[in-house]
């Protein structure tokens, strides 16, 4: 294979010295637009056949300054640091002979533009304390179990965009909602306690300042309770009035009497109660 290629170049080597006209490189450029002080620009100089090293000129002088691996190769980097028109060329080489030069391939070096400080119109900025909730309650007092509560926490001034997040000293994360409400639908007892809130918006969230506590006491109704509340308001009536014991008696007695044959055959002794 080694020979074979050697065999293909030097038939083009000869057939390039046969002829009478020299083979002409081209050279291209890139980047192709416009170059400013400090860029990096790799040329490239182009010929159909192989087996050719190359030679690079700068402004018509030979570039002998570069390392003997870089100074064979078809491409050529370099960095442009003065401002102005520069122009390179390249020629190709076999043996002792060598090809046309070719036409100049022409750099123009820019400098490079200052950045461009603009200063914008002011803004106005103002620093306000951070604000905090005032948390309140929709009863004044206790609240029974089984009963709702709702609690509000409020900011002064209002405005949008802002979540609520509230907590008791029995929770060990918040409850986040969307209003500025937070209702106990059925309350149990531990749901009573000491409650704060605070809010927050944007991304990071911006916190307010958390509110002061405020108390949810919460009262167990027993099943008892209902009708000894119906004995007080019955004791309360018949101390108001005797009338009103006698008038239960003979009620009593009316059922009995309706309900127990018997009755009427019992001997009874009414006692007149004088109003006091």
């Amino acid at each position: 294979d080694k020979i074979t290629a050697y065999v293909v170049n030097v038939k083009a080597a000869l057939h390039h010295f046969i002829s009478t006209e020299k083979p002409k490189p081209t050279v291209r450029v890139n980047p192709q637009s416009s170059v400013y002080t400090g860029d990096r620009v790799t040329l490239t100089c182009n010929l159909k056949s192989t087996g050719w090293t190359f030679l690079w000129y700068k402004d018509y002088q030979e570039l002998y300054l570069l390392s003997p691996g870089t100074r064979n190769t078809n491409t050529l980097s370099v960095t442009v640091s003065n401002e102005g028109v520069t122009q390179y060329y390249c020629k190709a080489r076999w043996r002792n002979y060598d090809s046309e030069i070719s036409d100049p391939a022409t750099i123009t070096v820019r400098a490079r533009p200052k950045p461009v400080v603009k200063t914008s119109d002011g803004v106005t900025l103002t620093v306000s304390e951070k604000p905090k909730p005032e948390l309140t309650s929709d009863l004044k007092g206790d609240v029974l179990t089984g009963n709702s509560v709702t609690l509000y926490c409020t900011l002064k001034p209002q405005s949008d965009g802002w979540k609520f997040y509230w907590s008791n000293h029995t929770q060990r994360t918040e409850t986040e909602t969307e209003t500025y409400t937070y209702t106990i639908r059925s309350v149990s007892v531990s749901d009573g306690g000491q409650y704060r809130c605070r809010a927050g918006r944007g991304n990071p969230v911006y916190y307010t300042d958390y509110s002061d506590a405020l108390w949810v006491n919460v009262n167990v109704l027993s099943d008892g309770k209902a009708p000894l509340s119906g004995l007080k308001l019955l004791s309360s009536a018949v101390a108001s009035s005797p009338y009103v014991l006698v008038t239960i008696i003979l009620a009593v007695k009316c059922y009995r009497a309706r309900t127990d044959p018997d009755e009427d055959n019992r001997p009874y002794r009414v006692i007149e109660a004088e109003a006091s």
